[in-house]
């Protein structure tokens, strides 16, 4: 689902350097490469649903679009829940969403 964003990190820390490059021989690698994917996914939700734009019309965005894709990303983690109701949830208890983000990512499991 993210692999079209380019995340930029600090080059001259080659331990996470190391633990980001695919096929690395790292044990804690993986874990890395998760809680990044994880955080990158999070500040992209919250990022979203504060849009009052993309909240309002969250659906219009065309194929291809970071609009889309957030569209995506909110409807694969929520299928059960409209953007407008996701918004109101942040809004209500952001950590509560965070706590549903890390389960249904697979952060813990």
């Amino acid at each position: 689902m993210l692999g079209g964003l380019r995340l930029l990190v600090n080059a001259d820390d080659v331990k996470l350097m190391t633990a980001l490059r695919s096929g690395s021989k790292d044990p804690t690698a993986g874990l890395v490469r998760t809680f990044v994917m994880y955080d990158v996914s999070r500040s992209l939700v919250h990022g979203a649903l504060e849009n009052e734009r993309f909240v309002e019309d969250a659906e219009i965005f065309d194929e291809g679009t970071i609009g889309r894709m957030l569209f995506d990303l909110l409807s694969m983690y929520w299928p059960e829940y409209s953007v407008k109701a996701l918004a109101a949830r942040r809004k209500e208890d952001p950590s509560r969403l965070d706590a549903e983000l890390q389960t249904r990512s697979g952060v813990f499991g």
